[in-house]
């Protein structure tokens, strides 16, 4: 499931999304990209999922992949952050 920031930088969502949730979804990633100081431009791309908590005391698991893109736009190669009770917006 794709989508993509102003940047021109291509998200892929891991689950198919209502575009509410997408909308959440490209907020969240900015502020992750801006909490870690980092750019995604149209050579790269995301790959995100966030899934919420079954109890009231955690905020859920959030995966962030911000991945480099090659020829043909195949990923070449990720840094990968997994946030933990991470507070979305």
């Amino acid at each position: 499931y794709k989508d993509s920031l102003a940047t021109g930088c291509e998200v892929v969502y891991m689950k198919n999304l209502s575009e509410r949730d997408r909308e959440k979804a490209r907020k969240n990633i900015a502020a992750i990209l801006k909490d870690n100081a980092a750019t995604c431009g149209p050579e790269q791309k995301v790959i995100f999922d966030s899934n919420d908590s079954f109890t009231a005391q955690s905020a859920g698991r959030t995966l962030f992949s911000l991945c480099t893109a090659g020829k043909n736009n195949q990923i070449i190669a990720c840094d990968n952050v997994y946030y933990h009770n991470w507070k979305q917006s």
